[in-house]
């Protein structure tokens, strides 16, 4: 059953909510639409990237998996608090980045002054 309470995640759920969030937002930026992305379609799919599903994950493996293969809306590939077994494909895709870029600690740069590069890379 899909979970529709997010405040009842674990924190691993935590973890992929943080890199979906990451990437709607700059998404909702560039083309004033924020749309869910499917935190479900990262934890089972990004394998090969390196994440291990409930046992935690990085977001530059989860970058390059959205990177790679594209992520699903949440609607259609809900979330559930368990692992499982990868059900994306190309039929389903939504949203693709084209690059990323991480950010050094530290850096001084208003964001407003980073976002026409974000334009380009999304």
């Amino acid at each position: 059953m899909p979970f529709t309470n997010k405040e009842s995640f674990s924190q691993t759920a935590d973890e992929y909510m943080l890199y979906t969030g990451s990437i709607e937002g700059q998404l909702g930026i560039v083309n004033s639409n924020l749309v869910p992305l499917s935190e479900q379609n990262l934890k089972y799919c990004s394998w090969k990237q390196g994440n291990r599903g409930c046992g935690a994950g990085l977001m530059t493996s989860a970058l390059k998996y959205v990177k790679k293969k594209g992520i699903d809306i949440e609607k259609e590939y809900p979330y559930l608090e368990r692992d499982g077994v990868c059900k994306a494909g190309p039929s389903k895709v939504v949203k693709k980045i084209y690059a990323f870029v991480n950010i050094p600690k530290g850096i001084k740069r208003p964001f407003k002054m980073q976002l026409p590069l974000l334009d380009r890379l999304l």
